[in-house]
């Protein structure tokens, strides 16, 4: 309407073609600029929800991922965990105390002792290590609570027959001698109470 208006004003120098041919000229060549311009922006709302739909996409794999990730380290710990509860080998500990009683102190049960000691540590490291990867929860710190009461209380019972092992192996025959080396290794025991002390000497 407004190029039509503009048409049929006074012209002030001649123009090549009647009116009909520009009015159909600009009205294509509006057309076409009308249409690129929804075109580009159809084009730029297309590329606004593609790239929405890539960061879904993206966090959605992420996730996956990051699942499959936490999957793989609860298969790890619940192996190690099988591994260190299998590692308290009390029957173990209970053969070696039966020859202790035998009256066997040799170099076999130092190194079952020795083995004991090795195994427990190493897979209660691994599954230390495994834990401190995993979130914390109630149940990751009510585990190290248990954990570190079991552990604790274990080693020290291989601790103890490592001592005992380590005074009875060179514990000398004469009497009086006995007695000496008894009471010089028990200053490392934890024995407050001399009548207690006393007791164990007569018992050792």
């Amino acid at each position: 309407m407004i190029i039509n208006t503009l048409m049929v004003q006074p012209i002030l120098f001649p123009i090549t073609g009647d009116s009909s041919s520009w009015l159909s000229f600009w009205g294509s060549y509006i057309g076409a600029v009308l249409s690129s311009a929804i075109a580009l922006y159809i084009l730029y709302k297309q590329n606004q929800q593609n790239h929405t739909e890539n960061i879904v996409n993206r966090n959605l794999q992420l996730s996956v991922i990051k699942y499959n990730q936490e999957l793989d380290k609860l298969r790890d710990l619940r192996t190690a965990l099988v591994d260190f509860q299998a590692s308290f080998d009390y029957m173990e500990i209970t053969n070696i105390a039966s020859k202790f009683i035998d009256g066997h102190f040799g170099e076999e049960e130092r190194a079952r002792l020795k083995y004991l000691v090795c195994d427990i540590d190493e897979k209660g490291f691994k599954a230390t290590l495994l834990l401190d990867l995993m979130s914390s929860s109630n149940s990751v710190n009510e585990f190290n609570l248990v954990y570190n009461k079991i552990y604790n209380r274990y080693g020290l019972i291989l601790g103890e027959l490592s001592s005992f092992l380590d005074l009875m192996q060179d514990l000398p025959q004469n009497k009086s001698e006995k007695r000496s080396y008894i009471e010089e290794h028990l200053k490392y025991w934890e024995i407050y109470d001399k009548q207690q002390k006393e007791i164990v000497i007569n018992k050792i």
